[in-house]
């Protein structure tokens, strides 16, 4: 894919934001847990308390990981901007994107936890 250096600036902006909302909203999701472990302390309801635990935990360190090589990629594309200034605007060539598939696949497994997760909080509440 051919991108120019202010497309992939603004890329690596875009992502970063919506890394930061969804780190927002599993705060949101492990406040909602709380709420449901302190109403209910049965021993049925304790593995999946752990499970979403667990998985809010893996969640987080998935976002933490994918906005620091996010942020590092960024970098490199603010130095090529340092460098051809006033070849921002030119395509080039982008080999690979690895980032925007390791993105995609934290955004896939989020959404994919809170559809399970409202599926739990439907039947605990």
């Amino acid at each position: 894919m051919k991108s120019s250096i202010n497309f992939l600036h603004l890329q690596a902006t875009d992502w970063l934001r919506q890394l930061d909302f969804y780190k927002q909203d599993l705060a949101f999701l492990r406040k909602r847990l709380d709420e449901v472990a302190a109403k209910n302390t049965g021993s049925e309801i304790g593995v999946s308390i752990e499970h979403f635990e667990n998985k809010f935990r893996i969640l987080s360190d998935n976002l933490d990981q994918s906005k620091h090589d996010i942020n590092e990629r960024k970098a490199k594309i603010d130095q090529m901007g340092v460098e051809m200034p006033t070849h921002i605007h030119e395509k080039f060539v982008v080999e690979n994107d690895k980032a925007e598939q390791d993105l995609n696949i934290v955004v896939s497994d989020f959404q994919n936890t809170r559809k399970e997760f409202n599926t739990f909080l439907a039947k605990w509440m």
